[in-house]
C-alpha cells in the first residue's frame, strides 16, 4: 500500500492501457470501486443513476450501503429514498457510518463539557457551540456570536489550527469530529 501511495497512485481496471470512457465501462468500474470498499454512501441519486449500479454491485458484493435521505420532492433524491426503502442505512453524519462498520471508537465527538478539557478561551468556546455540521458563512456566526468581525476571525482561525472547525469550499465553517 506505502509503495502505491509514495509512487502516485495506481490504476486498477479490467480495460488495456489507453481504453476510452465509454458508457458501458463505468458499471465495470463501479463494480470494482466497491469492491474495494468495506461500504459504501450514496448521497445523491436520480431514479436511474450510476450511483445505484455501484450500490447494487456492493449489495452482490456483501459491502454495506449507506443512504443520505433526501427531499421527498427532488428527483436527485429519488434513488437514495429508495435505497432507504430497500433497506439500506440512513445516516446523517459520519459516525452512524463508523458504527455500522464496527469503528466507532474512531469517532470522537466532543461535548460542550468535555471541551472544556482543551482549555478554549471564552470567545472559541462561543464559537464552537453555535457550529454544528452544517455549513455557516463568517457573516453568519458574528451575527450569531455578536462579536466584532476581526475577532470572531482571529478565533475562527485558533479553532481550526486546534482542529476543532473545518473551513469548506466557498468560505464554509462546520464543527470537526476529532
Amino acid at each position: 500500500m506505502l509503495d502505491i501511495v509514495n509512487n502516485g497512485g495506481a490504476v486498477i481496471t479490467e480495460f488495456p492501457p489507453g481504453a476510452k470512457p465509454l458508457p458501458w465501462h463505468f458499471p465495470c468500474r463501479n463494480r470494482i470501486i466497491s469492491g474495494l470498499c468495506q461500504g459504501i454512501l450514496v448521497i445523491e441519486a436520480a431514479e436511474r443513476s450510476g450511483a445505484l449500479i455501484t450500490a447494487d454491485c456492493a449489495l452482490e458484493q456483501g459491502r454495506e450501503v449507506f443512504a443520505l435521505p433526501g427531499n421527498v420532492t427532488s428527483n436527485k433524491s429519488a434513488g437514495t429514498n429508495k435505497l432507504i426503502k430497500q433497506g439500506a442505512h440512513l445516516v446523517t453524519c459520519s459516525p452512524e457510518i463508523l458504527e455500522v462498520l464496527g469503528l466507532g471508537e474512531l469517532a470522537v465527538t466532543l461535548t460542550p463539557k468535555g471541551i472544556d478539557s482543551l482549555g478554549l478561551n471564552k470567545t472559541e468556546l462561543a464559537i464552537w457551540s453555535i457550529l454544528s455540521y452544517d455549513p455557516i458563512d463568517m457573516d453568519q456566526i458574528i451575527k450569531r456570536v455578536g462579536l466584532l468581525p476581526q475577532e470572531v476571525a482571529a478565533n475562527v482561525t485558533l479553532l481550526e489550527i486546534k482542529g476543532l472547525v473545518r473551513i469548506l469550499p466557498g468560505k464554509l465553517y462546520v464543527r470537526s469530529s476529532i
